[in-house]
């Protein structure tokens, strides 16, 4: 452009220093531009998992509302419906669950240790509790509810 508009430019040297991200990205485009990984099917993919992200919100919204029940100083989440759920609602439905209770947290646990949460609620006969991002997590004595509260 600006050659063609006989306009003067500077060259930043950044612009071929690969310490940083953006000229390594221009250079493997290239690589994967070959392989069929353009800019267009990328665009597309982001498009496609934006719509598979907003029905995965929608349904964990959904199990929310009708399986949680908020107080005070905890949750109370049916247990049963809960593991009927797939993994990834589980998943989900259980970082909605801490962020309800912990809206001040400067940030969310590690998705890792959430995914060990629900593994181990999920799988265990008795699950013993469990603590995570200064909460409680344990399973009601008549196994109906999971309930979540705050750490004393």
């Amino acid at each position: 452009y600006c050659r063609e508009k006989e306009i003067k430019w500077v060259e930043d040297p950044s612009n071929r220093n690969e310490y940083y991200l953006r000229p390594r990205l221009r250079k493997s485009r290239e690589v994967l531009e070959a392989e069929g990984l353009t800019s267009k099917r990328l665009a597309t993919t982001a498009a496609r998992l934006a719509r598979a992200r907003e029905a995965l919100e929608q349904m964990t919204d959904a199990c929310y509302e009708a399986y949680v029940e908020s107080g005070e100083e905890a949750l109370r989440c049916d247990y049963g419906a809960w593991k009927k759920q797939s993994e990834e609602i589980r998943v989900r439905l259980m970082i909605k669950m801490i962020g309800a209770l912990r809206m001040d947290a400067e940030y969310a646990p590690r998705m890792e240790r959430v995914e060990a949460l629900c593994d181990d609620l999920y799988v265990a006969e008795k699950f013993r509790g469990r603590t995570l991002a200064g909460l409680k997590f344990f399973v009601s004595k008549d196994a109906k509810d999971i309930v979540i509260e705050y750490e004393a």
